[in-house]
């Protein structure tokens, strides 16, 4: 409710209050006062009642002032004069023009007056005294009658009033009943706002630990991929919790089943990995085995055409053939891409070079052309 029109009903109070105690002028004023303000709210059946309080008001304080003998009185401009009762002033000016007549005769001669008055009356045998009380019952009948019609119009200006008032109480609970209403409606629209600001930040937040969630599924993926498991189980684990934390937990499921299903591919891959490495070793000794063989054989045969040629001790042939096999291997590497172990073997033949006592110059022959291999694979490592 707004302040004024809190002020203009206290005004109605003040105005009812000083109508009550026939106070005309107070509450004609503070009904004015209210006017004015419903007038600036536009409040059309308010300001419609005031105008008939007002003309009420005026009827009943002319009527009052009629009463006491004051005469007529127009508190408000825009309202007209009751008009007089037809029949009672008459009445009225007739009994005060005998008894004016009366009281004009001089007091010592008043007795023979009456006395006079008295013969006249009754002279006429015609008029009796019953005939001369006639007009005064008729005063009275016109002074009774002027009473009952103003306790009708008393009557009535209550009715008036009350029904006025009623109305007025009407009007204010229908306006009350709008004011609920509209109050009732923002607050709707406001309820509606926060409900719907609400939302969005819940699905702003869900939309990002969505986004991280699917963050940790992806890494899970790609340790999977590379066979990092402990990884793997670590990231489906943190999007394991952030589902539990939006309640999503046919996904939590998914995901437990996920993480048991990554425990059998780390132990399939470690058994794979134990048989790819007993594989090997066998066939690194099966090599090594049959590498032995060619060197004791190709050593066997060199030791003859040495012997035959008498030019390289025996103890230098056999690194000779040594340093050939070894090159050999480390070619194989290379060509499968296992440079670390290629380069460790050519460093070991710069150290069987060291060991010989053949001619220099092959020897700085040889160094210099390990020495460029062993620079490639620095390159590649």
């Amino acid at each position: 409710m707004l302040k004024s029109e809190l002020e203009a009903e206290k005004l109605e109070e003040k105005a009812k209050s000083a109508l009550k105690s026939k106070n005309f002028q107070e509450a004609i004023s503070n009904y004015q006062e209210a006017k004015e303000i419903y007038i600036s709210l536009g409040y059309r059946g308010k300001i419609k009642y005031i105008e008939k309080q007002l003309a009420q008001i005026q009827r009943a304080w002319e009527y009052e002032n009629k009463k006491a003998g004051k005469g007529n009185t127009t508190l408000i401009k825009s309202e007209q004069s009751i008009p007089k009762a037809s029949g009672i002033e008459p009445s009225l000016k007739t009994y005060k023009n005998e008894n004016q007549r009366t009281s004009s005769v001089p007091l010592g001669n008043r007795g023979q007056s009456e006395s006079i008055a008295t013969s006249h009356r009754y002279d006429n045998p015609k008029r009796t005294k019953k005939s001369y009380l006639q007009p005064h019952s008729k005063k009275i009948g016109s002074i009774n009658k002027f009473i009952s019609n103003s306790e009708l119009q008393r009557a009535k200006l209550r009715e008036n009033i009350k029904l006025s008032e009623q109305q007025a109480e009407e009007e204010r609970l229908r306006n009350e009943k709008i004011r609920m209403r509209e109050t009732q409606k923002q607050k709707q629209v406001e309820e509606e706002q926060r409900q719907k600001q609400e939302s969005m930040e819940k699905q702003k937040s869900v939309e990002t630990l969505k986004n991280k969630a699917d963050w940790f599924l992806e890494q899970g993926k790609i340790a999977i991929k590379y066979h990092k498991y402990k990884d793997a189980r670590a990231h489906y684990k943190g999007a394991i919790n952030i589902f539990k934390n939006l309640g999503w937990f046919e996904e939590v499921g998914v995901l437990y089943k996920e993480i048991k299903n990554i425990e059998n591919y780390e132990l399939e891959f470690l058994k794979k990995e134990k048989a790819e490495e007993r594989r090997k070793k066998a066939s690194e000794e099966q090599f090594q085995k049959r590498v032995e063989g060619i060197l004791q054989e190709k050593t066997s045969s060199k030791l003859l055409e040495l012997a035959q040629r008498h030019k390289i001790k025996p103890q230098d042939k056999r690194i000779l053939n040594k340093i050939k096999l070894i090159k050999e291997k480390a070619s194989k590497e290379i060509e499968i891409g296992k440079y670390s172990r290629a380069f460790a073997r050519y460093n070991y033949i710069l150290e069987l070079l060291g060991t010989l006592s053949i001619e220099e110059s092959v020897i700085n022959q040889e160094t210099h052309l390990i020495n460029k291999k062993i620079s490639e694979l620095e390159s590649k490592m």
